[in-house]
């Protein structure tokens, strides 16, 4: 709750300031760097809040109606600019004719960011960053693929057990 507060003060500020100044290109191009700052670390205190949800036992999903690709090409705004500033091309990739799914966006949004988050950190520069959604079997599939390292075979036991998944599925409306 005190990161919280702490970072909201933070960023009320750094918009107030924003807007009294006229930068030029070399200031804009910081401000966007101290402004996806204060995005990251917003969703790591979430991230935070939401694991001690977990260990209370008080987590809870809120589903709710979405289109998967709208939701793909909005989930990638934010990381393409530091894809771009690390050499790293950044894709989403949606199949035609996806239908709507009931899911909790907001969870579906942050497992993607994180997602995509490591695999921007762990490719190297020219590599290639891509988000997919697509049907599967009854289900919309979502994916991050890179070519960055990856993970050590014998290592992929354990991060399967403790981390969510790189792909994981939803079921369309009306389908259980």
């Amino acid at each position: 709750h005190d990161l919280s507060n702490s970072l909201m003060t933070l960023h009320v500020s750094f918009e107030m300031l924003s807007q009294t100044i006229r930068p030029d290109d070399d200031q804009k191009r910081r401000m966007t760097y101290i402004s996806n700052g204060i995005d990251q670390i917003k969703r790591l205190i979430e991230d935070l809040v939401d694991w001690a949800s977990i260990e209370q036992g008080k987590f809870r999903l809120e589903t709710n109606l979405f289109d998967p690709g709208e939701m793909i090409e909005e989930t990638v705004i934010g990381p393409q600019a530091r894809a771009a500033a690390r050499g790293l091309t950044l894709k989403a990739e949606v199949a035609p004719g996806l239908p709507t799914v009931s899911a909790d966006k907001k969870r579906l949004v942050q497992v993607l960011g994180n997602l995509l988050e490591n695999a921007i950190r762990h490719t190297p520069r020219g590599g290639r960053v891509t988000v997919r959604v697509e049907r599967d079997a009854g289900a919309v599939r979502f994916s991050v693929a890179d070519t960055g390292e990856g993970i050590a075979p014998g290592e992929a036991v354990t991060v399967d057990e403790n981390a969510s998944p790189a792909a994981f599925r939803a079921l369309p409306v009306g389908s259980q």
